[in-house]
């Protein structure tokens, strides 16, 4: 796959209604991910003192079957070991009401594993914050369309989703009421009128939020024949595998972060960047403190913040250098096992240690997954994790596919508004300072004005011909500002006669502005998948799992 990406390093986003963007093909995509355990086979690489072929059986085991028991929870029919041998197909987001260009990963993912008899797996982002207690929503009526923005929840604390509860109750039972009346000149039965109650019905159970969301979103992809399992990051990142990969993190620390920093360095030359923040910021480093890319947070503490590490002898420290520290008991050399049951120890103690964005994909495609399915933005941050791969383990990274569509909630204006606005400015501007083009009898912008007038017409042609004398007048020191203001007057003059047309153009801008702002809104993609009617949702992604075979944009 990875040499399909080396020639692109950017992806269109799908513009119009019912487009996808899908790269490689159906059959790269299946021969890829069939041949993952081929691949890992021929790796001699060892990892936190073991040979990391080893460790692969092992996670695969582990997250398969936490995988398995997170999605018998609300899905029946689990029971049952899976075979961590058959390949692995993996995508991931943030547990929230995304658009359905995002969720057409899911079946893409579900599709691929299908194809060549594997197992799909959707990893839930629950490390990342809970950023926005609020989705969009189209709003207003068909004459004068508005976007909206519709609480789902209070703000509360600022915390990840794997710790955020319900903060006010009314407002997300509400939700669905609140959404349909803002929907009902738009959407006949979004799904929303399915998928709500099965979301307050996970929350009777217990979860966080945006597990219920997650759950609720996974049942409709079960009763659509996609089989799909999800789990959490936070359940991944407590796996004893992935407590040995931390511990090898935090040990060879100094490498790591080396290689790290230099990645993303070499992605903001290749992509010319000058945002130091972009695609993430550098591993920083604080007098002897290293900074390490995960992150931290405690039960007395939900909120996220950075993790530090001091190296010493006897010892590894961690720190969010904001008061909580611990030691590590460690010595260089030793084997990496203890210091995994020390970390494992931590977060029986209400201590979250979480991977950042870079670190999350490099575990699940090198230790876990055959093949992951990403949007446009996490194939981005992927190229940075192909070289981390390659400058820490000299191993050829994993393949990935790139997948996004969009669907539009209701018909757009149709027009090119833009190209009619530029137009119109021009014309604008021309009014002002080239008002002579509008009485000529071929006026190059297919505007002209007819003087009935002989008066009138006669004083215009001569104030035509007063500005052509002085604009061919060569300019100098000495005429410089007589010129200046002969021409500005000149202008002046023959823009009162344009009044009426100055006027009909204004109000045509005033417009065509707003009907461009409509038309941008009726083009919003970024509407929560449930505002959608359900047909519509299941033949966009049968048609783009179909047409997986060809790219489509």
């Amino acid at each position: 796959m990875n040499g399909s990406h080396k020639t692109q390093s950017r992806w269109p986003v799908p513009k119009n209604h019912g487009e996808v963007l899908l790269v490689p093909s159906l059959s790269e995509c299946s021969l890829l991910a069939a041949s993952g355990l081929d691949r890992r086979k021929k790796w001699a690489v060892r990892l936190a003192g073991q040979d990391l072929k080893e460790l692969v059986v092992e996670a695969r085991r582990e997250f398969l079957e936490v995988a398995r028991q997170w999605t018998g929870q609300y899905l029946a029919g689990q029971e049952g070991a899976e075979d961590p041998s058959a390949p692995i197909v993996l995508t991931g987001h943030q547990p929230e009401l995304f658009h359905p260009g995002v969720w057409l990963k899911n079946f893409v993912a579900a599709q691929i594993a299908e194809n060549i008899g594997g197992i799909a797996v959707n990893v839930l982002i629950d490390n990342d914050r809970f950023k926005n207690s609020s989705v969009w929503i189209l709003g207003g009526s068909p004459e004068s369309p508005s976007l909206q923005s519709l609480p789902l929840d209070t703000d509360g604390a600022n915390v990840p989703y794997e710790m955020r509860r319900v903060a006010d109750w009314d407002l997300v039972s509400s939700f669905q009421e609140r959404a349909l009346s803002c929907l009902a000149p738009w959407v006949d039965n979004p799904l929303l009128t399915t998928y709500w109650p099965m979301v307050l019905a996970r929350l009777q159970s217990g979860p966080r939020l945006g597990h219920a969301v997650a759950q609720a979103r996974n049942q409709l992809e079960a009763r659509w024949g996609s089989r799909i399992f999800d789990v959490p990051l936070g359940v991944v990142a407590d796996l004893p595998t992935h407590q040995l990969f931390l511990a090898f993190v935090l040990a060879e620390l100094p490498q790591v972060a080396e290689v790290y920093n230099r990645s993303l360095d070499h992605y903001r030359v290749k992509h010319r960047l000058r945002n130091r923040a972009q695609p993430v910021p550098n591993l920083d480093r604080i007098g002897p403190w290293q900074e390490v890319p995960y992150w931290l947070w405690t039960n007395d503490d939900p909120t996220r913040r950075r993790l530090f590490v001091r190296l010493e002898s006897g010892a590894i420290c961690l720190s969010d250098l904001r008061g909580w520290e611990v030691a590590l008991p460690y010595q260089r050399g030793e084997k990496l096992t203890r210091l995994a049951e020390l970390l494992r120890d931590l977060r029986q103690q209400g201590v979250y240690l979480r991977p950042r964005a870079l670190m999350t994909t490099l575990f699940l495609r090198m230790i876990i997954g055959d093949f992951f399915v990403h949007g446009i933005g996490g194939a981005r941050y992927d190229e940075v994790t192909d070289e981390i791969i390659g400058g820490l383990f000299g191993l050829e990274p994993p393949p990935y596919a790139v997948v996004s569509g969009t669907l539009w909630l209701a018909k757009p204006l149709g027009a090119d508004f833009a190209s009619e606005i530029r137009r119109t400015k021009h014309l604008l501007r021309d009014v002002k300072f080239h008002p002579e083009k509008f009485f000529l009898d071929c006026s190059s912008h297919g505007v002209s004005v007819v003087l009935s007038d002989p008066e009138v017409k006669e004083e215009v042609g001569l104030l035509i011909r007063k500005k052509h004398q002085w604009i061919a007048t060569p300019k100098t020191p000495e005429n410089a500002r007589q010129r200046h203001y002969a021409i500005s007057d000149a202008n002046q003059r023959l823009r009162s006669f344009l009044l009426d047309l100055e006027c009909q153009l204004r109000d045509r801008f005033g417009r065509l502005q707003e009907l461009e702002r409509q038309d941008t809104i009726l083009r919003f993609r970024e509407f929560p998948f449930c505002f959608f009617p359900e047909q519509t949702l299941r033949e966009f992604f049968a048609q783009a799992t179909c047409q997986l075979g060809r790219r489509v944009v």
